[in-house]
């Protein structure tokens, strides 16, 4: 029988190794193989399950023109992580501030972008994203243009003020398109007055009626909650 030798040391037989990596991989195999249908796997006494989420995604562009002045705005086009400067290209030079609003981070809830700093300055918007509505200061009008893609969104909400995006592709009214969470207020800006305009459940002169594309809204939430955003 043929030997592994260190020194004058007689090891483990060949054979004997090949038997037992053999047998090990038929034990792995049939523990594998047999998986129940729902995905779970067995693991030692432990059964993990796995989860696969499946998310439509569409090919969708953004095309808006930005006004002089202050513009309240989302974009429907984007993904979660989208870099502020590709984002930005089609604008880029006709645009001096971006701000956003995180209710989630009480310390400084308020993030900002400015071109003209230097480099050595800390900037907050480095990513851009469907979720989130952005106040751009512009300084002039210019048409914006990013191909993208649209997808069904969850926007997390906090209790209290959110200033989240509209990100679907058609016009819908305030009770429609916000049908499944519940708030007290709903605000946004009117460019064409540089005003606020509102909607305010079981108001009686509401200014604001209707939800568009490219829009971003105030919303004041009764509760932590998720809008789920399937419709077009």
């Amino acid at each position: 029988m043929a030997y592994w030798h260190r020194g004058d040391q007689k090891m483990i037989p060949k054979y004997t190794i090949a038997f037992i990596v053999v047998i090990s991989a038929i034990v792995l195999f049939s523990i594998l193989g047999n998986n129940p249908p729902d995905g779970n796997y067995l693991t030692g006494y432990q059964t993990v399950p796995s989860i696969v989420e499946i998310v439509t995604v569409q090919s969708y562009e953004c095309n808006f023109t930005l006004s002089e002045g202050w513009n309240l705005v989302s974009f429907f086009c984007l993904g979660m992580l989208n870099n502020r400067g590709r984002v930005m290209q089609s604008i880029n030079g006709n645009y001096s501030m971006i701000f956003r609003y995180d209710a989630f981070d009480s310390d400084d809830p308020w993030k900002s972008y400015n071109p003209n700093l230097p480099s050595w300055t800390i900037q907050q918007v480095p990513y851009m994203d469907r979720l989130s509505g952005y106040y751009i200061y512009m300084i002039e009008n210019s048409s914006f243009y990013y191909n993208g893609t649209k997808k069904y969104t969850y926007i997390p909400l906090k209790s209290g003020w959110n200033l989240i995006g509209y990100p679907r592709v058609i016009n819908s009214s305030i009770n429609d398109a916000f049908s499944n969470i519940s708030y007290n207020k709903i605000k946004t800006l009117d460019e064409a007055t540089g005003d606020y305009i509102f909607y305010t459940v079981n108001g009686s002169s509401n200014t604001l009626t209707i939800a568009r594309p490219y829009e971003a809204y105030w919303i004041n939430s009764t509760a932590s909650q998720t809008w789920i955003i399937t419709a077009e």
